[in-house]
């Protein structure tokens, strides 16, 4: 599997959800079920941070398989921010998926880089 999933600060307020390399669909909804139960365990907002690599390969289906995983992510899970990292076919797909897909309730932010990200995500409401 080549997806990874960390907590970035201590107290469980910013999840960083790594899609590098080759992974499929089954890859990312054995993370987001892993994370799930940490996530609801929490009571302030929970900030989301996918990241993918600059690499062009995706796997097919991936503007659903998205929105679907999207769709697991609890209830108290507040942002959540697709870092793109120059990758252009993510930015073009996560912009299409932002306008086809209005079911999915959480705010979604593009990112060109992880620093970016961090940085927009610290300035909104975290665990103390």
């Amino acid at each position: 599997m080549a997806i990874t999933t960390f907590w970035v600060k201590q107290e469980k307020s910013i999840i960083r959800i790594n899609l590098n390399g080759h992974w499929q669909y089954e890859d990312l909804m054995r993370a987001i079920r892993d994370l799930n139960d940490d996530i609801k365990k929490l009571p302030a907002p929970v900030h989301v941070v996918f990241e993918f690599d600059a690499g062009r390969r995706v796997p097919r289906s991936i503007l659903s398989m998205l929105a679907y995983a999207l769709q697991q992510l609890p209830d108290n899970v507040g942002t959540v921010t697709i870092v793109t990292n120059g990758n252009m076919l993510i930015d073009a797909i996560m912009r299409v998926a932002d306008r086809l897909h209005p079911f999915i309730s959480r705010q979604l932010e593009l990112a060109p880089n992880y620093d970016a990200a961090y940085k927009r995500v610290a300035t909104l409401p975290l665990a103390a």
